[in-house]
């Protein structure tokens, strides 16, 4: 092992490295046997230079970087669900680390992180122009790894903690029979922080899915006139065991749960409250 401290990647919480025993390395990453958590491990050439192709303003306080990947890249057999650490060029060299959720399908010509502007390093993000080199170590993670074996699935998303999910669904939409039933709740503190509001519409046409978006603060008639929306259901207020019943099934669904500590806390007391085994729940924490 390098160095005297690794970082539990998943949970973004550091971990001895006495308490580790490595069984196997993934581009940068070690397996941990105590928790089967990815671990990010000071590697040399653990990282790539991708290329900054476009930024794209999800809203007015969400964006995504799209970075070409080229030939030969490592990055071509990531599964979605799993995330890299990004690092900016400074005149003095390159920024600290940070970790971001791929959001588009793997196996297309680019890899993309959506992120929320709350810091200096997003901040940056927002200013790359094209052209601009990101350094990006990984994939890490298995978030969503064992969702494409699952019939029926529930994805309950807090915030950006849908950016697993579209990648999810930008994968397997190719692959309609994947799921025999899929559904998407994604909660947010107010309506103008949904996102990609006409793609999640569309999954329902190529899939077995249903999405509802919650909204701490109501919505209002303008928030629903925005887009042509067919299939989408809007509701008001928390991620309930109340809510959650009422609009998925969770017998014989696994569930897959993503957002902050705080969302999860709430959100995982819910599913309780539903009678959902924790045996059944897949978390990952922004």
């Amino acid at each position: 092992m390098c160095g005297q401290m690794i970082t539990r990647v998943a949970s973004r919480q550091p971990i001895p490295d006495e308490q580790c025993k490595v069984v196997d390395t993934v581009r940068g990453g070690a397996l941990c046997s105590a928790d089967s958590y990815y671990l990010e491990v000071p590697m040399q050439n653990a990282f790539e230079v991708l290329t900054v192709s476009a930024i794209k303003r999800e809203s007015a306080d969400i964006g995504t970087v799209i970075m070409e990947r080229p030939e030969g890249s490592g990055f071509g057999t990531w599964m979605p669900g799993q995330f890299v650490s990004l690092s900016l060029q400074k005149d003095d060299g390159w920024t600290k680390q940070h970790y971001f959720t791929l959001s588009n399908a793997p196996g297309e010509a680019v890899i993309t992180v959506t992120f929320r502007h709350k810091g200096e390093f997003t901040d940056l993000l927002e200013t790359l122009d094209t052209g601009a080199k990101v350094r990006v170590s990984g994939p890490f993670g298995s978030f969503c790894s064992t969702i494409a074996g699952q019939r029926s699935v529930v994805m309950i998303a807090g915030g950006m903690g849908i950016t697993p999910f579209l990648s999810v669904l930008r994968y397997y939409c190719s692959k309609p029979d994947i799921f025999e039933n899929a559904v998407l709740i994604w909660g947010n503190n107010d309506p103008d922080s949904f996102f990609a509001l006409p793609e999640l519409d569309a999954y329902h046409f190529w899939m077995n899915f249903s999405a509802v978006l919650v909204s701490e603060h109501p919505f209002q008639p303008k928030h629903l006139k925005k887009h042509r929306i067919t299939t989408l259901q809007f509701a008001d207020g928390l991620l309930s065991a109340e809510l959650l019943k009422r609009h998925a099934d969770f017998k014989g669904s696994e569930v897959f749960v993503c957002g902050s500590q705080q969302m999860q806390t709430y959100v995982l007391e819910q599913l309780q409250m539903c009678g959902v085994e924790q045996q059944n729940i897949h978390t990952e924490q922004f």
